[in-house]
């Protein structure tokens, strides 16, 4: 069965890009709930679907 395309996840790296941000401002809506994340483990880092992503752009624009 295929995802639908908002159900993907980003890596920290490819979320800051996609939101034009820094590692640290990133990590800063993570802890505050801006976008929705969640940890793969110790070595795999925290990931965030990318449908939060761009709902957070279409808040931030507003």
């Amino acid at each position: 069965m295929r995802k639908r395309e908002q159900d993907k996840f980003f890596n920290w790296q490819q979320a800051c890009e996609f939101l034009n941000c820094s590692k640290s401002y990133f990590y800063h809506l993570v802890t505050t709930g801006k976008l929705k994340a969640f940890c793969l483990g110790k070595r795999k880092g925290i990931r965030v679907y990318k449908s939060s992503c761009i709902e957070f752009l279409k808040i931030k624009k507003l």
